[in-house]
């Protein structure tokens, strides 16, 4: 400290007499070992206590692994920390750092290192990695620090079972199965077959992997399990054991896997053509995250967060993504729902909203009946696509009733030139620039006398125009 505190006046001097200093802060280092007495059977490493402490020194370690070595005939099980402290971060947070306008050469960088030695056996001659944390002397068998109590460490290997992620710290003697270390009660020796990470098979029954109460039995579950739908990143897998459909490992109440089938997106829409479809949902909008099945008549819409939503009675349902949009909608029973709505409501909220004749879209960020325009958001009536005065004057429902006749799309070739998409009812003919969102050309004709009315943008205190034909 004293040297530390010596070189920072040596260097404040030379700034104030103008003589060459170094540029960047200096740094100082410290180095710690800790030495650990071999643990019991069942004891976690953050359990144990050092034996001895003493700063770093240079040891004579044969590496048999990343984290298992020998030394002095002994072996140990290694692990390494460095932290390096900075006087002045790159970012510090919104809080000012003062040390940022100390002079650098002033600066005092520390590096920490730890280095942790855990005795594992004085047989380290023998000591032999096995993979996944485990090792062996020939006589014991070793979970990084710990023991493990009755494991035969002639027949002891690691294996990954079908279906584990290869990290998932499976192991087998001959006479018992182990998973983290803890042999499984119940497991034989044999093929075990692990499904979503969330259940396992074995001898013929069923587990579960529980990451708090670890590998417990569940008589519950049949064994012959098939998954249906592979995890997605709100979600886990969906899987069926030919009786019950299981997500995270519970059973969906009221579903049975015999009626139970997922559902795929459809485009074109049956009966619908005027709805402008995307024929493979978009893979980076919110509506690839999410999964629809069929059980029997009912839907269920896997929401956000393993919110598993239900519409009931709807046979002849299916659900698509628009052309240009994100929107994930649904249609039945001549109903559409905005699905992705529903599945970030509170409670079983259901949105929908029933349309009427054919359905058209999208239109200028909308969808069209023959009642009227809707938002494909959140399905109400009550906003518009036009604009001010031009709202108020030509806006074809009010309250859900047409207020001039049935409103009817124009074919393609009956588009004016500059325009997407036209509609018209026995009133007003309605001109849309763009199918995705409303447009300061969007123009409504009065069929009366060819009155044009144009937004000349949609704001506040609009003006609309009113231009003769």
């Amino acid at each position: 400290m004293r040297r530390a505190q010596l070189a920072g006046l040596v260097m404040a001097g030379a700034m104030l007499l103008g003589l060459p200093v170094a540029s960047q802060a200096y740094t100082v280092r410290s180095c710690t070992e800790y030495w650990y007495p071999p643990a019991k059977p069942g004891q976690s490493i953050s359990d144990l206590r050092p034996e001895r402490t003493n700063a770093c020194q240079k040891h004579a370690i044969e590496m048999r692994s990343d984290r298992f070595g020998v030394i002095d005939g002994q072996g140990y099980f290694i692990t390494t920390d460095v932290n390096t402290s900075l006087a002045c971060p790159h970012s510090s947070g919104p809080a000012p750092n003062f040390n940022c306008l100390i002079p650098a050469p002033l600066r005092r960088n520390e590096v920490t290192e730890t280095r942790n030695y855990y005795r594992l056996t004085a047989q380290g001659a023998s000591l032999r990695p096995l993979g996944q944390g485990y090792a062996t002397d020939g006589r014991m068998v070793f979970s990084y620090t710990s023991p493990i109590q009755g494991a035969d460490a002639a027949s002891f290997q690691v294996f990954t079972p079908q279906g584990a992620a290869a990290d998932a710290a499976w192991a087998r003697d001959r006479a018992r199965i182990y998973h983290d270390e803890t042999p499984v009660a119940g497991m034989v020796p044999g093929p075990v077959e692990v499904f979503d990470g969330r259940f396992a098979v074995n001898g013929g029954r069923v587990y579960e992997l529980d990451a708090l109460d670890g590998v417990k039995p569940r008589p519950d579950v049949r064994p012959n399990l098939t998954v249906l739908a592979f995890a997605l990143p709100l979600y886990d897998n969906i899987i069926s054991d030919g009786q019950r459909i299981y997500v995270r490992g519970k059973p969906l109440d009221g579903v049975r896997a015999a009626t139970f089938q997922m559902l795929p997106s459809t485009c074109p829409v049956p009966g619908l053509p005027d709805l402008q479809c995307r024929n493979t949902l978009t893979r980076n909008t919110i509506a690839a995250h999410f999964l629809i099945a069929r059980s029997g008549n009912d839907i269920l819409y896997f929401g956000e967060i393993y919110k598993v939503v239900r519409i009931r009675n709807a046979p002849d349902f299916v659900y698509f993504q628009l052309d240009g949009s994100d929107e994930l909608l649904g249609i039945g029973g001549h109903r559409v729902f905005q699905l992705e709505a529903m599945g970030t409501a509170l409670g079983d909220t259901e949105v929908s909203r029933a349309y009427v004749g054919r359905l058209s879209g999208p239109v200028a960020g909308y969808l069209a009946d023959e009642v009227g325009f809707f938002s494909m958001h959140d399905l109400a009536r009550s906003g518009s696509l036009l604009c001010g005065q031009v709202a108020d004057l030509a806006w074809p429902e009010r309250d859900g009733v047409p207020r001039f006749g049935p409103l009817r799309r124009l074919p393609d070739a009956q588009v004016p030139a500059g325009f997407k998409v036209a509609f018209e009812n026995a009133r007003y003919r309605y001109l849309f620039a763009s199918p995705q969102q409303s447009t300061e050309l969007d123009t409504v004709i009065d069929l009366r006398d060819g009155r044009r009315m144009q937004a000349g943008w949609c704001g506040e205190g609009i003006q609309p125009q009113v231009v003769r034909r």
